[in-house]
């Protein structure tokens, strides 16, 4: 699945070093938080499409999302230490930060999956539909997380 998206980094400035820095920091977090390498992978490319220095977003509460993962207030990219800042990167995203959850503690709460990448994007679940179009999110998100897992790739 990474190979499949590496053609979309590069595109979206990510080099070959960079993409290596991924893949390691993806491994490294995914073998300590127990979250699948695929899922962790599959949110990077739909935040950032797999480029490091991607715009920061910011919520409607004016807080900032940076980093491959938009993380709530998390880790932007160090160009002078560029390991170590996308290794942070994917931490903030699937452990969270001080100031926000991640996958692990989305997936702990919700127990499912797509629930869990729909609250990690927009802090809302409704349980019975997974696209509604609450608050400044993509109401399709989940959906196309699943897309992803499922080999699809922009």
């Amino acid at each position: 699945m990474f190979n499949a998206n590496k053609p979309s980094m590069t595109f979206n400035h990510a080099s070959e070093d960079q993409q290596g820095q991924i893949w390691d920091a993806i491994d490294s977090v995914a073998r300590v938080s127990r979250v699948d390498r695929r899922l962790i992978l599959a949110v990077m490319m739909k935040e950032s499409r797999g480029d490091p220095a991607v715009r920061t977003t910011y919520s409607p509460d004016n807080i900032p999302n940076p980093g491959l993962m938009q993380t709530h207030n998390g880790t932007t990219y160090d160009w002078h230490d560029s390991h170590a800042s996308i290794r942070q990167m994917i931490q903030d995203g699937t452990q969270g930060t001080v100031y926000g959850d991640g996958l692990v503690q989305a997936i702990n709460e919700f127990g499912n999956v797509f629930k869990a990448v729909r609250y990690y994007n927009s802090g809302h679940v409704s349980s019975d539909n997974l696209c509604d179009n609450v608050g400044n999110t993509d109401w399709q998100y989940a959906s196309e997380i699943a897309n992803t897992l499922l080999g699809w790739v922009n």
